[in-house]
């Protein structure tokens, strides 16, 4: 048979012959030559000689555990097991289990064949960490100028109030917590440290231990709110005759209304309960409006007085008496002069045509025109108005009654609208052939039913001029063609 023993033990004649196969008889002898042990049973009369059977040993390597050990560790730190097993003596088998009870932890090696279990232990004293103080929290309002979340902060002033007068102790601070724990990428310039909102981690190590301590506080730095007035358009719209107010205009500090309040103020005076993120000009208030936010959290942080926002007051034109005045009448140069009266700035267009600055119109043709004005003072305009039936005053130097439908009477041109007025032909003789009337069909070329020559005739015209309160007269003639 064959048996396996620890190394370094003799195996008793009971494991022995438990490992004979068959059924050997008890009483025999052992004897060995190294690890081969035989068994001889001898017989008994009437039989004579012997018998054997041998068991051969196999020797199994007795588990190591090595010796006892020590180790220190920073309080509140777990060893590892790699530190475990470098404090063990001896040459112990790797691939054991540690076990602790308190402060004494136990490293087993499980046994093998007939081996038993192999401990050792390792005694852990604890090393107390460096005392550091948790300083208060920074908290400040980004008013360096840049307002960018970042502000100036002398780290190294905080070193002092946190180690106190421990010697032998350093603390260096880091932008995040796993930074900290590995000791890398510490701040290098505390001096000159550019804070932001964030937690920052500090870092005090015990230079004769190796211990240390982590402690962290936050820092706040919060940007100063930016207000930007803006609106749809910059224009109120005012009636110049009752100063009465035609719409409103929204001004938009641009900044939320949760979290903030607002101080609007017009002309640098302060606008009593306008305190809303949006002011609304509902009265007849132009000039420059600002604006200040001032956030409500912890630090009040307070804005920059925004940048003016003009107001611009404005208004649609209104005719003044006479609406325009035609100048010039009979001339080639007849004058048109619009006049209006309101708060904006007003352009004016003749027939639909071109708007231009000027309020007067030269060399305006013959016949009925109209005239529109309109707004331009702000970026929205109040409106525009139009006045039609203006006529300029001339006549007709020639017509050609032939009875093709052209030109076939003559008439005085613009004083449609004066039924009053007194028109009178003449031949070159001075002779009155025909009164007529300014708002009538004109005349046919004839006196007394009788068509006239071709020829050069006369007229006088007396008509009011745009006061209608004074008379007017004016001569001059014209060509039949026939």
């Amino acid at each position: 048979g064959t048996l396996t023993v620890c190394a370094g033990t003799t195996p008793t004649d009971v494991q022995l012959f438990a490992q004979l196969g068959g059924t050997p008889n008890a009483g025999g002898a052992w004897s060995n030559a190294g690890l081969v042990y035989t068994y001889t049973v001898t017989a008994t009369a009437p039989c004579t000689g012997t018998d054997t059977a041998t068991v051969t040993v196999t020797e199994q390597t007795q588990p190591n555990a090595g010796t006892d050990g020590t180790l220190t560790v920073c309080a509140g730190t777990t060893p590892t097991d790699p530190q475990l097993f470098a404090q063990l003596g001896g040459t112990p088998t790797a691939g054991g289990t540690w076990s602790n009870v308190g402060l004494v932890y136990t490293y087993t090696v499980t046994r093998t064949g007939g081996c038993s279990n192999a401990t050792a232990t390792v005694t852990v004293t604890e090393q107390a960490a460096p005392n550091a103080v948790i300083p208060p929290n920074f908290e400040t309002c980004d008013t360096d100028g840049t307002n960018d979340g970042y502000f100036a902060l002398d780290l190294s002033s905080y070193t002092s109030g946190i180690i106190g007068s421990q010697t032998n102790v350093s603390a260096s601070f880091y932008n995040s917590q796993a930074d900290a724990l590995t000791g890398n990428n510490a701040i290098t310039d505390l001096v000159n440290y550019q804070a932001y909102t964030h937690t920052l981690w500090v870092r005090v190590d015990d230079l004769t231990t190796g211990c240390y301590q982590l402690l962290s506080f936050d820092l706040t730095v919060e940007p100063l709110p930016e207000p930007i007035i803006t609106s749809p358009n910059d224009t109120i719209c005012v009636e110049y005759d009752t100063n009465i107010l035609l719409n409103n205009l929204t001004l938009d500090s641009g900044i939320s209304s949760t979290g903030h309040t607002f101080t609007w103020s017009l002309g640098g005076t302060e606008i009593p309960g306008a305190t809303a993120s949006t002011y609304n000009v509902n009265t007849v208030a132009p000039g420059d409006y600002t604006v200040v936010a001032t956030s409500n959290g912890s630090l009040g942080c307070v804005s920059d007085v925004s940048d003016p926002f003009t107001v611009i007051q404005s208004g649609p034109a209104q005719f003044s008496e006479p609406p325009y005045i035609v100048s010039n009448p009979f001339a080639d140069n007849q004058v048109i002069t619009v006049n209006v009266v309101g708060f904006g700035v007003y352009e004016y267009s003749l027939d639909d045509g071109p708007f231009q600055n000027s309020n007067v119109f030269e060399y305006v043709s013959l016949g009925e025109h109209t005239i529109t004005v309109r707004d331009v003072k702000g970026n929205t305009s109040c409106g525009e108005i139009v006045i039609s039936d203006i006529q300029t005053i001339n006549y007709p130097h020639y017509f050609t009654p032939n009875g093709d439908g052209i030109h076939d009477t003559w008439n005085v041109i613009g004083l449609e609208n004066q039924p009053f007025a007194r028109l009178y032909i003449f031949d070159r003789y001075e002779k009155l052939l025909k009164q007529l009337s300014t708002t009538g069909n004109g005349w046919d070329g004839t006196y007394n039913g009788n068509m006239l020559p071709s020829d050069d005739y006369w007229f006088k015209v007396e008509y009011l001029d745009q006061t209608k309160n004074r008379w007017k007269e004016f001569k001059s003639h014209f060509t039949l063609k026939r």
